[in-house]
């Protein structure tokens, strides 16, 4: 490239950009900047590269969530399509965004299945009565004793009478303030449902990845990379395009 007219720098303003450089420098004197003599001033030609790429990096995450009945995206809709096959150029970012994360579900990977911590019964034995049965076994009809009469059912007065204690209603045991005694709480991994609606999601994850490189002339292969990183000059390229190729390696799958 040849550059017509190009401007020429004379000696004083040559120093004036040295003092500068000198004063973003802490601990360094400017006395030889303005007083040592310049003898000469020699052109060189400096290019600074930035590369700007991505990574896109996609994993798949079974998602359950509590199934009360309705219509299944289930394999006879159609195949079931790999992660990497998904079509999610929709998604993209931006030239280049510095990092997007999105969840996409995969069509036709849904399935139902039963609810493992209830065994499919929709209940699941009371924490709070049945501590320590073991699992799928309960007791109904477990009362606690009343902590305002402490079992008696009645209330003592000052005056030696005693009343009704109108906690327990004279019963002297309460029923268990969880599941009223019944031993059976609604199980929480299926609200109730005995079935789980099983789906697998698409995790996808961009990140964009920086490198600057600078190759200078003879000249100038003294003068240290970051002066040129923060100087301005003009562009000589400027390209831009998709090309994504995923990558596998040997310890991505187990």
């Amino acid at each position: 490239l040849e550059f017509s007219d190009r401007d020429v720098l004379d000696e004083v303003e040559i120093r004036h950009l040295l003092i500068e450089h000198v004063g973003h420098r802490c601990c360094w004197g400017s006395r030889p900047a303005r007083t040592w003599k310049i003898t000469s001033i020699e052109d060189c030609n400096v290019y600074v590269g930035t590369l700007e790429t991505f990574i896109e990096e996609r994993d798949t995450i079974l998602k359950k969530e509590p199934y009360d009945g309705g219509k299944i995206d289930g394999r006879d809709k159609g195949p079931v399509l790999g992660v990497w096959e998904l079509d999610l150029r929709s998604e993209f970012p931006m030239l280049f965004v510095p990092e997007k994360e999105v969840m996409v579900k995969i069509p036709h990977s849904e399935i139902t299945e039963k609810c493992l911590d209830c065994e499919g019964r929709g209940e699941a034995p009371c924490p709070t009565c049945n501590a320590g049965q073991q699992h799928g076994f309960y007791k109904a009809n477990q009362m606690t004793r009343c902590s305002v009469c402490h079992g008696r059912g009645l209330l003592a007065h000052q005056d030696g009478s005693d009343s009704v204690c109108g906690m327990c209603n004279g019963q002297g045991m309460l029923p268990c303030i969880a599941c009223a005694s019944r031993g059976l709480v609604t199980c929480q991994t299926c609200n109730g449902c005995g079935s789980l609606l099983a789906q697998s999601t698409a995790h996808v994850r961009w990140k964009t990845l920086t490198a600057r490189k600078v190759s200078a002339t003879t000249g100038a292969a003294s003068v240290p990379d970051e002066v040129f990183h923060r100087a301005q000059g003009v562009q000589l390229c400027n390209i831009q395009a998709y090309q994504c190729t995923p990558a596998f390696f040997a310890d991505s799958y187990p």
